[in-house]
């Protein structure tokens, strides 16, 4: 099994799901049309090696349909393009496509509408989606009807090291010092500030930090999305206006709000290192993992494994996984991150690729995924969650937390709506903004970029 590090370094920040085909192996074996001779071009990023095991074994596909595979895979970096690229050109390379969430709006009007294959098969769309995750249907359906099929989704959630919190004189001093029972986990944003606060110390001589959160790049950014989306605040409104820009100041207090939590984490309250800013998830698990935090705040499951070793296990004890809560219990839902299946109008193949995507789909397929690919993902279908969740695959607090995701509005630069809010969120974890300047320059910038593509109506 790969390592972490090795397991960071090829996947993307974003993560897969499967949605539910509703067909249990055997009968989709039973069902399976016949296509001889028939090769489909299918484009995939080579970062989700996760899928490894299921393409090592398309020559089953093809022994039971005729449909061989022709797989192209190519960088999550360079994906977006060439899936555009094809589209848009009409050049038609490939028949199928792995799309990820912020390229979705722009080649769903080139993909192939899917409703028609769902209702032949399995008689209506709720049917087919009876054990989606309910965002990820309407992400699938984001211009009025079904044209991508959800299957790889990941959110933030946080772990706790259980020894620290059940040690009885930790519980008895928690308590003398803040007037309730040690939260565990906690369930609010004071309840995790005084965990963090009560945690953060000197133990065994080293520094212990109560809370550890990546700062930088995407992982920085996710878990500022995180914050905001629990609190019931997306990114754009139905006329694509920044919800915090100069349009929306009935959202500035809360903006401003999670801002002044996330930044207070580090130089306020002090429960986290200055070095935020520098980490991302490998630097954020690495602390935790070596017993310099005792709570984790981040993309936990792709460290999950590693986390619930032996090795770890050993050093720092049993962790817990929890979602993480909005400032004043359970939140709104968090932001996912997602990729779905597409089939190109202008493809030949269409039933065949249709048919490629019912193999690719048996829950036999996502399961070997999940426990023989390098790295995991977090299914949209709630049954694989559930499952993956049982068998200790998956943190079950993330399994959670993508039930309860929000959809949020897309369009073609949404891609660049969160790279421009990311700038900001580097600079707020480094103190170089005010929480009043980071609300009222984030929103000010998100929506002048609105208004410069002619997206903001």
């Amino acid at each position: 099994m790969k390592t972490r590090r090795e397991v960071l370094r090829d996947l993307s920040a974003v993560t897969l799901g499967a949605a539910a085909w509703g067909l249990m192996p055997d009968a989709a074996r039973a069902q399976a049309r016949k296509f001889p001779g028939t090769t489909l071009n299918v484009l995939s990023t080579s970062g989700h090696r996760q899928l490894d095991p299921i393409w090592n074994k398309t020559s089953e596909l093809e022994q039971e349909t005729g449909i061989k595979i022709a797989l192209t895979r190519i960088p999550v970096g360079e994906i977006r393009q060439k899936i555009m690229q094809d589209l848009a050109m009409g050049t038609g390379q490939f028949d199928a496509y792995e799309i990820p969430d912020d390229t979705i709006f722009s080649a769903s009007q080139y993909l192939t509408p899917l409703e028609p294959y769902i209702k032949r098969d399995f008689g209506s769309v709720d049917a087919w989606g009876k054990t989606t995750v309910p965002w990820a249907l309407k992400a699938a359906a984001i211009l009025g009807d079904v044209r991508v099929h959800p299957f790889y989704c990941g959110a933030v959630a946080a772990a706790y090291r259980e020894p620290l919190f059940a040690d009885a004189k930790n519980r008895s001093d928690f308590k003398a010092r803040f007037g309730y029972d040690l939260p565990t986990p906690p369930k609010s944003w004071k309840e995790l500030i005084d965990a963090a606060t009560f945690f953060t110390r000197q133990e065994k001589g080293e520094q212990l930090w109560g809370l550890v959160f990546p700062g930088k790049q995407d992982p920085g950014l996710n878990v500022f999305e995180e914050l905001l989306f629990q609190e019931g605040v997306l990114f754009l409104d139905d006329q694509n206006h920044s919800l915090w820009g100069p349009k929306h100041p009935e959202n500035h207090a809360t903006v401003k709000k999670v801002a002044e939590f996330l930044q207070g984490l580090i130089y306020r309250n002090k429960v986290a290192p200055t070095t935020i800013p520098g980490m991302a998830t490998n630097e954020c698990t690495d602390m935790y993992v070596n017993g310099k935090a005792a709570i984790v705040m981040d993309l936990i499951y792709f460290a999950w494994n590693e986390i619930t070793s032996k090795k770890v296990t050993d050093r720092i004890g049993k962790s817990a996984s929890f979602e993480i809560p909005g400032s004043s219990g359970i939140g709104k839902g968090g932001r996912p991150s997602y990729w779905m299946w597409g089939i190109a109008t202008k493809s030949e193949k269409k039933d065949a690729a249709w048919e490629f995507l019912r193999w690719f789909m048996r829950d036999e397929n996502l399961k070997l995924a999940l426990t023989k690919g390098t790295g995991v993902f977090i299914p949209t279908d709630t049954r694989l969650g559930d499952w993956a969740a049982s068998e200790n695959i998956l943190p079950p607090a993330v399994v959670g937390a993508v039930k309860r995701d929000q959809v949020y509005r897309l369009n073609p630069q949404i891609g660049q709506v969160r790279n421009t809010i990311r700038v900001f969120v580097e600079k707020l974890d480094l103190n170089d903004l005010t929480p009043d300047q980071f609300v009222q320059q984030s929103g000010n910038a998100v929506e002048q970029l609105m208004i410069n593509t002619g997206l903001a109506k």
